[in-house]
């Protein structure tokens, strides 16, 4: 499953060039992050109630291109191995007018135990 979220870029995020702020494309793959998993029906709400929480452990950031003020950027997100202990994740953001993806991220959550409802799902 692949979660998909569209946004625009705020003055707030940019430079003084127009260009996005490097650390705010952490954010954005965190709010993608959120949607996949709000998509396949579990919530880090739900995670936290049940005593699970998830700790970044590595991010890896690739910035090919920049995203500036008022750009439509999408971020993508997908789940490419789940273990026990262990997520790791791949999203990657694009200005929607064009087709090069413009930064990729790579990441790992790790976690003490994830529940089996999570852990099920592939």
């Amino acid at each position: 499953m692949i979660s998909s979220i569209t946004l625009r870029v705020n003055y707030s995020e940019t430079d003084q060039m127009g260009v996005v702020y490097h650390a705010n494309y952490l954010v954005w793959f965190d709010r993608a992050r959120t949607e996949l998993m709000r998509e396949t029906g579990l919530t880090y709400k739900e995670l936290e109630q049940r005593g699970v929480y998830l700790a970044v452990s590595e991010v890896r950031i690739r910035y090919r291109a920049p995203a500036r003020y008022d750009d439509l950027v999408q971020v993508r997100c997908w789940v490419r191995e789940l273990a026990s202990r262990r997520v790791k994740r791949h999203s990657y953001r694009s200005p929607t007018n064009t087709r090069s993806r413009a930064c990729r991220e790579r990441s790992s959550t790790s976690s003490n135990r994830f529940p089996i409802r999570c852990a099920s799902r592939g």
